[in-house]
């Protein structure tokens, strides 16, 4: 699956775009997207999140 476009998400909230469909579990995550998160969810989306599991 392809998502939202990532240019520009540093120090975004996550699930911020307001032209993509999140999943739940990212909407209600609280990230703030910095280079620690985008390295860890690039690295394993599927199992980035506990509740995405």
């Amino acid at each position: 699956m392809t998502g939202p476009n990532l240019h520009g998400v540093f120090g975004k909230p996550a699930a911020s775009n307001a032209d993509y469909k999140y999943s739940d579990a990212i909407k209600a995550s609280g990230i703030v997207w910095d280079a620690s998160h985008l390295d860890a969810w690039l690295a394993d989306p599927k199992n980035y999140l506990p509740a995405q599991r």
